[in-house]
């Protein structure tokens, strides 16, 4: 993501940062007006790459947290090993059922969020 980032900040013409600064914009106007919108395309399938990765890195977790049957890393938990430990760990299926829920609920949301604005962003380039 880092480096996708860095590529599209390098893509962005100077000249927009010289015409800027002739008109008197600070370093602020210049990041609103001319940085975020030139790096938009790049930042938004990254976004939502890192956020459908992090949902998914259960099982690296679990590896790491548990040795010889019993969590070792109370600190190295997220939502889906919460849910985890609820259901067979602790055998509170209803809280592990809520969690989960909740964590598709958020997905769906998020899922629904991007591709909206991937569908508009595709009908202003038609335009």
């Amino acid at each position: 993501m880092i480096m996708m980032i860095d590529g599209a900040l390098q893509s962005i013409d100077r000249s927009y940062y010289e015409s800027a600064v002739m008109d008197g914009a600070g370093f602020m106007k210049k990041n609103i007006y001319i940085t975020v919108p030139c790096i938009r395309p790049v930042i938004a399938p990254a976004v939502i790459l890192t956020t459908f990765t992090t949902f998914k890195q259960f099982d690296i977790i679990y590896l790491l947290t548990m040795q010889k049957g019993s969590y070792t890393g109370a600190t190295l938990q997220t939502v889906i090993t919460y849910a985890h430990q609820n259901a067979f760990v602790s055998n509170n299926y209803g809280l592990s059922s809520a969690v989960s829920i909740v964590i598709f609920g958020i997905i769906l949301l998020f899922s629904i969020f991007t591709n909206k604005s991937v569908k508009e962003e595709e009908a202003n380039e038609k335009v």
